[in-house]
């Protein structure tokens, strides 16, 4: 049987990040007006995500004021910080992307790859919503 296929950028293996890069170019797939976009320093929590709605990253975004997320995979620059886990795993059942009875060979498959997998972010970052959310609530001092 053959692996399950992730995404070309980490299914022969996730490429290490380098210490010192210093950024680089992301562009999109567009054929018409395609965008481009210069980032001057490396990514924080770089993940593997499943989500193809990018209005499900946002509305958890609101807590991380400064933080963006953007797709290191639209880059052919190297070096960016390797992947530390993927993210929204099931949603690749609503793209369409797989079915449900192959989703405990694709989270096998994550983990074999180094790459924890979870239908959220990481803990660190869910812990970081929380605290936001808790100070903004007051029921945690600021």
């Amino acid at each position: 049987m053959s692996a399950v296929s992730i995404h070309p950028s980490v299914d022969n293996g996730v490429p290490p990040g380098s210490a010192s890069f210093a950024g680089g170019t992301l562009g999109c797939h567009c054929s018409k007006d395609p965008v481009s976009v210069t980032i001057k320093g490396n990514v924080a929590h770089n993940h593997g995500c499943g989500v193809h709605m990018y209005g499900r990253i946002e509305n958890k975004a609101h807590p991380f004021y400064g933080l963006d997320f953007v797709h290191v995979e639209l880059s052919k620059d190297q070096g960016w910080a390797a992947p530390e886990f993927a993210a929204f795993v099931s949603s690749i059942i609503e793209a369409g992307a797989a079915r449900p009875e192959q989703m405990a060979g694709v989270r096998s498959r994550l983990k074999e790859l180094k790459l924890e997998p979870y239908d959220c972010l990481s803990p660190a970052l869910m812990d970081a919503i929380a605290t936001h959310t808790a100070k903004a609530k007051g029921v945690l001092a600021a």
